[in-house]
């Protein structure tokens, strides 16, 4: 057995830069208190981007549009002046907030303002080796949790990595990960997230594709933790879907969780994850664990 290691990779290299999506919303600020928290040292450049939903607009252009009030449930018309009017608080309310994180936590965010729909143009601003940090919903949404559309379609569609929701302070406790050959490789990125606060972890493993878990393969994975010096429980995840995800996270009591993927990732898993997230509102980093481990090694 290797002389055991201390889990702890420096994080300012495992992304290119990181982007939050904000739009004055309290699911935005929570994404923006998330980016904080992870990176607290400034290790990584922060950028925040403020989208102007070009299809809204062009909506209450129409003379015939309404909206509905999130907690009144009053019916009244949309007009393109009381909207535009709408935009620019939203815009000064999120200039508001930037120059307070500037001063308490010493972090200038470069705020970009744009005019288009909300996940074209994010994913025209992101690369492989980037992190996506946003909230579960956003003002259309209200007080509710579900998963938003524009969250649902960057689950599926971004190439990058993904934070979404708040990010706690408490240890992560949970990584998951398929037991194919990479397996260890992506765990040695997802252990450089999680850092030295993790004392016990859970590791959910999904089957490799076209196989099932051996006994033998769980033994290598728990050896190379091992060896990390990280106190790993690992548990098989069955059925291999979000049903089987779902009760993994709830019976071992979970709070934040990192999943990892890749660029070969499936869409089937893809749409697995936007599933799970549909039922569950955890903080969740979807980690690209190639492109982190390219940056690292640079």
């Amino acid at each position: 057995m290797s002389e055991r290691r201390q889990p702890g990779r420096e994080r300012q290299r495992l992304f290119r830069q990181a982007l939050v999506l904000l739009d004055a919303s309290l699911s935005s600020n929570e994404a923006l208190q998330a980016a904080l928290g992870l990176f607290a040292r400034g290790e990584v450049a922060l950028r925040g981007l403020y989208v102007e939903d070009r299809d809204l607009l062009r909506s209450a252009a129409l003379p015939f549009t309404r909206e509905v009030g999130g907690y009144s449930g009053v019916c009244r018309p949309l007009a393109s002046d009381t909207l535009e009017a709408r935009l620019r608080d939203r815009a000064q309310l999120i200039r508001t907030v930037l120059k307070r994180v500037a001063r308490d936590y010493h972090h200038h965010l470069e705020l970009e303002v744009t005019r288009d729909r909300v996940v074209s143009a994010a994913l025209s601003l992101v690369r492989d080796n980037d992190l996506l940090v946003i909230g579960r919903t956003g003002w259309a949404s209200g007080q509710a949790r579900a998963l938003g559309s524009n969250a649902r379609q960057l689950v599926r569609l971004a190439p990058c990595s993904l934070l979404i929701g708040t990010w706690p302070e408490q240890p992560i406790t949970a990584v998951i990960v398929r037991a194919d050959e990479q397996a260890e490789a992506a765990l040695r990125v997802a252990l450089s997230v999680v850092g030295n606060r993790a004392r016990a972890l859970n590791v959910l493993v999904l089957p490799p594709e076209g196989g099932p878990v051996t006994d033998a393969r769980l033994g290598e994975i728990a050896e190379w933790l091992e060896d990390q010096g990280v106190s790993a429980h690992l548990r098989v995840v069955y059925p291999p879907d979000e049903n089987g995800l779902l009760r993994a996270l709830l019976q071992e009591q979970t709070g934040a969780v990192v999943i990892t993927r890749n660029a070969h990732e499936t869409q089937a898993d893809r749409e697995m994850v936007s599933r799970l997230l549909e039922r569950v509102d955890l903080p969740l980093l979807l980690l690209r664990w190639d492109t982190a481990e390219e940056a690292a090694e640079r």
